[in-house]
């Protein structure tokens, strides 16, 4: 199916949706038709807060760009899937580790990073959610970190100075 007839789809759902709504409304509400009337409104309409970004695949399938603003955004329920990743910039807390130095000396380090998506569907393409992104991040820097440690001698690596090894 073309992206073209997706949207012409799409399209006509959200018209039914709305002379559903004023059906509803022209007759006396009920439990029945207010629960109704809610469902059908959370499967059509996507929220996206100010602190995320989101990208909507359609079978596994990015549909379009990625959604960066925030607001109320039509999805074609059960079909489209809203991936939300968020915009702050993200936290990583290494595991603290005994890491030796070139002299053969065993000092503790504790490693913590800052990081933010900036590509949301190439996140999604290649990361899928956060949690595998972090535990990705554990193995680049835990490497990184040891392999520059082991470089120095451990008054150089303690040095009180501004300058980064």
């Amino acid at each position: 199916m073309t992206t073209e007839k997706i949207d012409s789809v799409s399209a006509a759902l959200g018209l039914t949706l709305v002379a559903t709504w004023l059906l509803a409304l022209r007759q006396k509400p009920t439990r029945g038709r207010t629960a109704a009337v809610a469902v059908s409104t959370l499967a059509f309409v996507g929220y996206g807060p100010e602190t995320e970004q989101a990208v909507i695949t359609q079978f596994g399938e990015p549909m379009g760009r990625p959604v960066q603003t925030p607001g109320l955004h039509w999805k074609t329920p059960f079909i489209q899937v809203v991936h939300q990743f968020d915009k702050r910039i993200l936290e990583w807390d290494g595991y603290p580790s005994e890491i030796p130095t070139r002299d053969k000396k065993f000092i503790w380090v504790d490693v913590t990073g800052r990081w933010r998506i900036e590509d949301p569907l190439l996140f999604l393409q290649t990361m899928h959610n956060e949690r595998n992104a972090q535990s990705r991040l554990d193995d680049i820097m835990d490497g990184i970190t040891r392999n520059h440690i082991t470089r120095y001698n451990l008054p150089e690596v303690i040095r009180s100075s501004d300058q980064i090894l």
